[in-house]
Formats: C-alpha cells, structure tokens, sequence
C-alpha cells in the first residue's frame, strides 16, 4: 500500500517529507479509488474500470466529497490536490486530532501554497485581488448620524449588507482561518458563503442556512469585536463569500501584512479623515487598526491616510467622534 500511497501523492502533489500526512487523513482503502479519480470522471467510468459495483462506488466517492477528499463538478468527480484537501480539512476543523506539531506543518504547507496559488492567479490576470475590504456597518451608521448634524463628508451604503441581500442563498460556517491558525480567540461564527458556494457547503452537510437580518446580526458583532470584513474570491468564484476575519489568522490579512502581497487585497472605496483639531488622544482608533494606518509616537497619534483600507473600525472606537469617511 506504501507505492500506492506514494502515487496519490505525486498525483496530488503532496511533499514526500509529510507523506505521513497523507497517510493521516487518507483511509488505506480509499487509495486506489482517489488514484483512478485523477481527472474530472463520472463514477459509472470509475466502477467500470475498477470492476466494482456503481452503487459501492458511488457511495465511497460521496462519502469522500462529504469529507472534503473529493472535489465535485456537477456529475464529474476529481480528487484534491493535497493543498486543497489540507484547505478543507484544516477550515472545518477535521485535523484538531493532529499534534500541535503536525499541525503547524500542514498549516504552513497550506499557507506557502495559497502564496503560491494566488500569486500566479493575480499575476495571470485570473484575479484582480483575493479579497476587498468592506467598510463595517456600524461605522456607516455611525457615519450617517455625523452626516445628519452636518459634520460628515458623505454617506456611503453598507455594501456588505448590499452583498448579503442580493445572494438568494446564504450559508453560515465558522472562520476556516481561524480554525486553521487558532492564534485568537475572536468569535468563530462569522464566515458566510454565498450563492453556489452555499450550495455547495450545504451539499456536503457543511454550514446552516440563515437569513438577511441573521447575516446583519453577525456583521454588527464582528464589527464590534473589531473583525474586518472581507469579500473571498477565487477564478470563477468572485466574492462567493463574506468573512469577518482577523489580522492574525485571515489568510489573505497574512498575505498582506506578514508577507507583503498588496496586490492581495484591495481597499474599500472609502478613506477615514480625522478632526484633528478635536482629537483627545485616546488612541483607541491605534489599537483598532490592524493596517498600520495609525501610530502612537510618544502619546501622539500620526495618521497615513495612504496606509487605510477604509475597514472604518477606527470611526466606532472613537469616543470623541471626530473620525468619519470620505470618498477614496
């Protein structure tokens, strides 16, 4: 079974040195199905040249699409690639019986592989960028009372809310990226997919179906645990879904902030502006700004407006509301 396990991993290139991984995750019997599952087939091709019967296959086959092993293409199957099975594994909690030690390979094989991926993506012009900031919608409500005493440059609509209203299906998961890294202890319950991607998820018993005003509910307390959100795109799949992650777990925040990918993520339309004549130097809009925007030197806040991705979580930290929005 070992050359048969070597195989599978060529065929879903997985690293020789975390072939023990493989072995993990991958039941011995299930090898020789995933190897004849090496381009898009439909199952009454795979019992046919296996010999074995289309219910018996098609059960496994499904069994193995559940557990995120399989991908599915309408009637057409095709085994992962091992970074897309680690991706699934890893975001739907199914590895927490790892070692910490196995853990963090499969979690930095994961990650140096989403580089990888992603950078070919934007550079192809597949992508224009992995994800786009949404500003929070407590911000924009908070906006629009300044607006309404005169003091608000403009009003913008809550685009994340715009999103979640025009999707007819919308699916609730908890943070794959927080699964994952496991760096905070933020709310999980925050990532909603969208559209086909729901479809998917649902199909495979992954996630519960919520509505519009349970989406908002869970916008406004991300919002206030100081989440950013994010609309997730992938070649074929633009913002299939709306996640409200954080700096030390996102993927795509890790992308950008550890490793330096500014393509990755694209700002939201809008800037923060300050009063800076009224502010108090609380510095609680620094604390909330995971993008580098805002400092603190020597008790003194300093502000680049060129480093804001208009996120607006400094507007609702601020108790002397002198920060607001304006356009880009």
């Amino acid at each position: 079974m070992l050359d048969l396990y070597e195989s599978l991993a060529v065929q879903i290139k997985c690293p020789s040195d975390l072939l023990y991984l493989l072995k993990t995750v991958v039941p011995d019997e299930k090898v020789p199905l995933l190897l004849s599952l090496h381009d898009w087939v439909e199952l009454k091709d795979v019992a046919e040249k296996l010999g074995q019967p289309a219910e018996e296959i098609e059960c496994s086959v499904h069994e193995l699409y559940r557990n995120g092993i399989v991908a599915r293409n309408k009637e057409q199957f095709k085994t992962r690639s091992f970074y897309g099975i680690l991706n699934t594994l890893l975001g739907e909690g199914r590895l927490k019986d790892l070692s910490r030690g196995d853990h963090k390979k499969a979690e930095d094989f994961y990650m140096q592989s989403r580089l990888q991926i992603y950078d070919k993506y934007i550079a192809k012009g597949r992508l224009k960028a992995s994800s786009r900031v949404m500003t929070t919608g407590e911000a924009l409500r908070h906006h629009e009372l300044l607006h309404a005493t005169g003091q608000s440059l403009i009003v913008t609509s809550d685009e994340a809310f715009d999103i979640l209203s025009r999707a007819y299906l919308r699916v609730l998961i908890p943070c794959s990226c927080r699964l994952t890294f496991q760096n905070c202890h933020k709310p999980v319950n925050t990532c909603i997919n969208l559209n086909e991607s729901a479809e998917e998820l649902l199909e495979r018993g992954v996630g519960q179906r919520i509505t519009l005003e349970e989406g908002q509910e869970i916008l406004t307390i991300a919002d206030r645990e100081g989440l950013i959100h994010l609309t997730i795109s992938a070649p074929g799949q633009l913002e299939y879904a709306l996640c409200s992650c954080c700096s030390c777990c996102c993927h795509d925040l890790q992308a950008l902030l550890k490793y330096g990918r500014s393509k990755w993520v694209q700002k939201a339309g809008v800037v923060a502006w300050d009063d800076r004549g009224k502010c108090i130097h609380c510095l609680n809009c620094v604390e909330r700004c995971v993008f580098g925007a805002r400092k603190s030197i020597n008790g003194h806040l300093f502000y680049d407006p060129q480093l804001c991705y208009g996120c607006g979580l400094c507007v609702t930290s601020c108790p002397a509301e002198v920060i607001s929005l304006k356009a880009r």
